[in-house]
C-alpha cells in the first residue's frame, strides 16, 4: 500500500511498478479486512473506478484486482529516509505489517516490487 499528500508521486510509483508487472487494487482508497488466516488483504470499494489517474496526462482506464496481501506500506514523504531506518510498523487491529518513509526517487518501483517478491521485511537498524 503506498501512502502520502498529493502531488508526493504516489500514483506515478503505481505506474511504474505496473509497468514492472503488479497489480492496481485501487487508485485512491482500499478496503482493509482479515483473511480467515489471520493476513491482511486489501480489496477495492464498492464501486471504485477502475482508473489510475496520471498528472499532466489524465486517467488511465484500467482493470482492478479484487484482492491483494498487504505486505508493507510504503510512505512516499517529501524527504528521503534514513538508509537504514529502525523498525516500524502499521497497525491493523491486532495485525500489523512494516512501514517504509522515503521520498519518490528514480529507482523506487524496482525497490518496491523487489520488497514484494521477496516477503515485505527488510533488515534495519
Amino acid at each position: 500500500m503506498i501512502l502520502g499528500k498529493s502531488g508526493v508521486g504516489k500514483s506515478t510509483l503505481a505506474a511504474e511498478m505496473m509497468a514492472l508487472g503488479c497489480a492496481l487494487v485501487c487508485d485512491d482508497a482500499v478496503d482493509i479486512r482479515l483473511s480467515a488466516s489471520g493476513e491482511i488483504h486489501c480489496h477495492p470499494p464498492e464501486n471504485a473506478s477502475e482508473n489510475l489517474e496520471l498528472r499532466g496526462i489524465g486517467l488511465l482506464p484500467l482493470p482492478l484486482k479484487s484482492e491483494a496481501k498487504l505486505l508493507f506500506c510504503l510512505e512516499l514523504t517529501e524527504a528521503f529516509g534514513q538508509r537504514f531506518p529502525s523498525e516500524e510498523h502499521l497497525a491493523f487491529g491486532e495485525r500489523q505489517v512494516p512501514i517504509y518513509r522515503t521520498c519518490y526517487a528514480p529507482g523506487l518501483a524496482a525497490k518496491a516490487v523487489l520488497l514484494l517478491r521477496y516477503g515485505g521485511v527488510t533488515l534495519r537498524a
